[in-house]
């Protein structure tokens, strides 16, 4: 399946309530390396994500995670792949320097996840995402 950036796709659900990953980033470098935004149940795609995390585009592509819409980023969901690669400071796939000290300290250096662990993520997501709606007096 092809994929572009914007694709929102439906990482965990239970009980109808999912955890989506937006794609912000698709590397021409780094071969099959994402950048997804996870958004907790009933969050705003156009708001920045809950949490961010490199994973291979493999799952996507070979349909483990559905796509379920696409979408534009908005502006300030477009610089969120600046990290750290090999002692560089990256934004996407562009080399904009030697990571400093103080890069080190402020900016994550780039881990790639794999897809169990993206979903390990996704169901703890939910999970804090239940508790919140449950300590608020709400139904689930």
């Amino acid at each position: 399946m092809k994929m572009k950036i914007g694709d929102v796709v439906e990482i965990f659900e239970s009980d109808s309530l999912k955890v989506t990953g937006k794609v912000l980033y698709i590397s021409s470098v780094y071969k099959k390396i994402i950048l997804l935004g996870l958004y907790a149940p009933n969050r705003d795609l156009q708001s920045d994500p809950d949490h961010l995390v490199y994973t291979s585009s493999d799952s996507i592509v070979k349909g483990r995670w559905k796509i379920i819409e696409g979408s534009e980023l908005c502006a300030s969901q477009e610089g969120l792949a600046l990290r750290i690669v090999g002692g560089n400071v990256y934004l996407n796939d562009q080399i904009l320097r030697t990571a400093t000290d103080s890069d080190y300290e402020s900016l994550a250096q780039m881990d790639v996840d794999s897809p169990v662990l993206v979903e390990s993520s996704a169901e703890q997501m939910l999970l804090a995402y239940l508790e919140g709606v449950k300590g608020n007096g709400h139904k689930t």
